[in-house]
């Protein structure tokens, strides 16, 4: 049985006594609350054991045969992972909402994730490596056979395989006979492109948004118009008439029936911006201004610095946070080459962020959908081109036409 020493210096008198000890073992029962306290101690710690901060390259908890891999405290609140002596991943408890940073290298990019918090919602960042877009991979069956590999991205390759350089266009691309294909392309205008077809799986026609030449009284005459025909009225519609068989455009349709819409302007007010007599956006040099604060890259452009945020405004802070400002493109981006001005779309000076916009599609009083080409319902109510073809009866009242 092992021994051990208590100090005769760090027990109260008469704390323990011989009557008190059996067979060289101190009962718990024997010792009064306060017969030994921590100042009667030597040698013992506590219950939290305090370390130092550390660092990247000598973590202060590691492996005694590999001290320059372990977890270290880069700041108040915050507990970072090193590898190899490089900082690996940071786990930021003095932020809000709280982040996880891996892997950045001190340069802006990195991989960061944000917790939902502060009416925020949990995101992941993706920040490319400078002159580089950012990609995500997703393999299945362990990408062991062609085609099992796909990225998506600005810079939508594999690792190892090949990097795109950073552009104005989001890609779809696949691994396929040792090569990568971009396979679709969403550009920063949100136009789409894909290398083969796209196929509307139920629905047929083609079909634009037409602004009714009077507003319809209630959501029932909506419904009621479904199938009715209509031919323009300056830039309006309104349903045909008698005698107007010629000049019928087309056919109102239900939402989410065509197989092509045009004209929804779904995501945002139509003169968000301002265009020329063409439909072309206006576009406008601008400042862009970056700098680095806590391993962090902010970028924004100067007129546009979001509210909270505050830039350097000191010569010696912009120096410490390698403040840049420029007007031009750092580099080819896109259709962009390098020294050219920097461009974006122009606000329309009567634009008001803080209404909020209702898609057409929630607005059928005002606008209609009016079927243009393909296969449709028309009642037998309507007036109908002779042009147009019946297909067959598909119930009371309601024919399928071919109309072009």
């Amino acid at each position: 049985m092992s021994k051990t020493t208590i100090p005769t210096a760090g027990l109260a008198d008469s704390a323990v006594t011989s009557a008190k000890i059996t067979d060289g073992t101190i009962a718990t029962a024997d010792i009064a609350d306060d017969a030994v306290t921590l100042a009667k101690t030597t040698g013992v710690g506590t219950d939290l054991q305090a370390v130092a901060d550390g660092s990247a390259g000598a973590p202060s908890i590691a492996n005694s045969g590999d001290t320059n891999t372990g977890i270290f405290f880069s700041a108040a609140d915050q507990v970072a992972i090193t590898t190899a002596g490089n900082l690996n991943t940071t786990f930021l408890g003095n932020t809000t909402p709280q982040e996880i940073r891996f892997n950045h290298s001190g340069g802006g990019d990195g991989v960061t994730f944000y917790g939902p918090g502060s009416g925020e919602g949990a995101t992941l960042r993706l920040v490319g490596f400078e002159a580089r877009g950012a990609t995500c991979e997703f393999y299945q069956d362990q990408g062991d056979d062609n085609g099992d590999r796909w990225s998506i991205g600005q810079g939508a390759q594999f690792n190892g395989v090949g990097t795109l350089s950073a552009n104005d266009a989001f890609y779809f691309t696949q691994y396929n006979a040792g090569s990568t294909d971009n396979e679709a392309k969403l550009t920063n205008a949100g136009n789409w492109s894909t290398e083969g077809s796209q196929t509307a799986s139920t629905t047929v026609d083609y079909a634009e948004f037409f602004e009714w030449k009077t507003e319809l009284a209630s959501d029932d005459k909506i419904v009621e118009t479904y199938g009715m025909t209509v031919v323009l009225d300056g830039d309006k519609v309104r349903l045909a008439e008698a005698g107007e068989e010629a000049k019928v455009i087309g056919v109102i349709r239900p939402n989410d029936t065509s197989a092509m819409v045009g004209g929804s302007q779904s995501l945002k007010w139509k003169d968000k911006y301002e265009k020329d007599v063409w439909g072309v956006i206006v576009q406008e040099n601008y400042t862009q201004i970056t700098w680095m604060d806590d391993g962090v890259k902010h970028s924004y452009a100067k007129d546009k610095i979001p509210s909270g945020i505050t830039p350097p405004s000191t010569d010696e802070e912009k120096t410490a946070k390698k403040y840049v400002e420029r007007n031009t493109y750092a580099r080819d981006k896109g259709a962009h080459k390098k020294g050219d001005l920097l461009m974006r779309n122009k606000l329309n000076s009567s634009y008001d962020e803080s209404k909020v916009y209702i898609p057409r599609e929630e607005r059928r009083k005002e606008w209609a959908i009016v079927g243009l080409l393909g296969q449709v319902e028309i009642r037998d109510t309507a007036i109908i081109p002779t042009t147009w073809t019946k297909m067959k009866n598909v119930g009371t009242g309601i024919d399928l036409y071919f109309i072009k």
